[in-house]
């Protein structure tokens, strides 16, 4: 079996969930699968207007990706603060961040590349707590997430490359 129809499996199972744009009437260049809890906190219901204003802010940075917008990723770790998705370390784990900064707190979403434009968002977690990149909290949560892929895809590795284009195939600035 694929990792695509692993994917569709997932899906149908209720164990990842598709992220389609907002707008329904927007193109779907590249996906977004999110586990059960990461979705719930991007699509609601939420328990307050806060949560709802954080994560309808947060469906619409992720909307950047879905829809093709062009995006800066970093391949190397602990060098691109702008980044919209980083590399985490050590890079051989694969996991990689996708930062947004807008409203404050700011949050990460773990996850791991099941193809090229193809992005599985396994956690999502506030920066501030994490302190820095070296911290046991980031270490552990690189850690979960491999956990969790293995979980869902013990056949499948993730995307391992060297290329910006291994991980996305057009509108990518490598920064």
């Amino acid at each position: 079996m694929s990792i695509r129809d692993q994917i569709r499996v997932l899906v149908e199972q209720g164990r990842l969930m598709f992220l389609p744009p907002a707008n329904r009437l927007d193109p779907i260049r590249r996906s977004i699968f999110l586990g059960p809890d990461v979705f719930a906190g991007v699509v609601g219901p939420w328990p307050n207007e806060q949560a709802a204003i954080r994560g309808k802010a947060l469906r619409a940075y992720l909307d950047r990706f879905t829809v093709g917008d062009t995006i800066p990723i970093c391949l190397e770790p602990y060098i691109a603060r702008t980044a919209y998705l980083g590399r985490l370390h050590p890079e051989r784990n694969e996991v990689w961040d996708i930062r947004s900064t807008y409203p404050s707190p700011g949050l990460r979403i773990f996850g791991r590349f099941a193809d090229v434009d193809v992005f599985v968002g396994l956690i999502c977690r506030e920066r501030l707590p994490l302190g820095d990149r070296n911290s046991p909290e980031w270490k552990w949560l690189i850690g979960q997430c491999k956990t969790d892929w293995r979980n869902l895809f013990p056949a499948h590795n993730a995307v391992f490359g060297g290329d910006i284009h291994d991980y996305i195939s057009t509108n990518v600035i490598h920064i």
